[in-house]
């Protein structure tokens, strides 16, 4: 035929077929049992993946939400210290706007006081010279109408501005 020897191939499958049923007894349990194992261990790996996937998503869906939570905190903070210094520069600008109106009060006074100190020393003045005036005059002579025209000489000087 082929040249295929019978004996050869019967020799062949029966050790093969002791050495499968050797592998069984001995080793194919063991096998078994490791692949098992092996294969729990990389179920509960993956379990703990998925896990472990569960609880990051948790986490960052937390973390999300407290990250809004500080931004509204913040805008709100925020919000609230514009509105503090609004305020307090209106106050400032208050402060400063009576502060401008007390020392205008305080000036208006001021000035009213030099005036009238100035029509006292004027009237003092015109009275000193009108005393002088009188003086001449009465030196002079006591004619009326030369203490007329003297006195309305001293008027107009007097009302004439000095330089």
């Amino acid at each position: 035929m082929y040249g295929l020897d019978l004996k050869l191939i019967l020799t062949n499958a029966v050790g093969f077929f002791l050495l499968l049923f050797v592998l069984r007894k001995v080793a194919w349990g063991r096998l078994l049992g490791a692949i098992d194992e092996r294969r729990e261990g990389i179920r509960r790996d993956l379990d703990s993946v998925d896990h472990l996937k569960a609880e990051a998503e948790t986490l960052r869906r937390d973390y999300e939400e407290r990250l809004k939570g500080i931004d509204a905190e913040a805008r709100t903070r925020l919000q609230a210290a514009v509105h503090e210094a609004e305020r307090i520069a209106s106050e400032m600008k208050a402060e400063a706007q009576a502060a401008t109106r007390e020392m205008r009060a305080h000036a208006a006074q001021q000035i009213a006081q030099e005036h009238a100190k100035a029509i006292v020393e004027l009237r003092e003045e015109i009275v000193r010279l009108t005393l002088l005036a009188s003086e001449r005059v009465i030196k002079e002579s006591l004619d009326t109408e030369r203490q007329r025209r003297l006195i309305r000489e001293f008027i107009q000087e007097v009302e004439t501005p000095r330089a």
